[in-house]
């Protein structure tokens, strides 16, 4: 789901292979989804870099897990040649994962528009990972009832303090959202935070 919160379908071929093969793996594709994940946010989301040659990286790995699972028949073998494919792709992309200083740069730059979905679907998704880290205890977001809410409000109630102006710079940032129940969000209004 967070992959396709982000929009990101390059990977859907490889996805695929995976999951038409899923009982000659020999073991669970979730760490390499996680991975997929991980480096899609940070490659495509935040830092907004080229996916062509994402696509022939899915792309080749899942024709040879296709070959690997059609040709071999001996499990032991099949295990091994795909635990290799696997650990090759994911040096492959490691080489591509962007430096974190262009990360922390793109991601310090990155703002919130309410009008794009695409804009919405990742703050929610990055929201939600940062609800999720936390000791929270909540797992599950419900993104049908939760609303993404400007901690200081775009039209603050005199009671903050600040102007329009004082706000502007920081409004559409990260830092200045969080996910709340639309309930909530409609009862905190434009109020102080107490």
């Amino acid at each position: 789901s967070g992959l396709n919160m982000m929009g990101a379908n390059q990977c859907n071929v490889l996805f695929l292979s995976i999951l038409r093969n899923i009982k000659k793996l020999g073991m669970s594709p979730a760490r390499l989804f996680e991975l997929i994940e991980k480096f899609t946010f940070n490659y495509s989301s935040i830092c907004n870099l080229p996916t062509n040659k994402l696509e022939k990286i899915y792309s080749k790995c899942a024709i040879e897990l296709e070959t690997i699972c059609t040709q071999e028949n001996n499990d032991k073998q099949r295990h091994k040649k795909i635990q290799n494919l696997f650990s090759r792709f994911e040096n492959e992309l490691c080489t591509l994962r962007p430096e974190f200083d262009m990360f922390k740069a793109n991601f310090k730059d990155f703002v919130f528009v309410p009008n794009s979905n695409k804009s919405r679907y990742l703050v929610k998704y990055l929201l939600n990972k940062i609800d999720k880290s936390s000791t929270s205890g909540e797992n599950l977001t419900n993104f049908d009832v939760v609303n993404i809410e400007h901690i200081l409000p775009q039209t603050p109630d005199p009671a903050w303090g600040v102007t329009k102006q004082d706000i502007k710079n920081y409004l559409k940032k990260v830092g200045n959202l969080t996910l709340l129940h639309e309930k909530l969000n409609s009862e905190a209004s434009n109020k102080p935070l107490a």
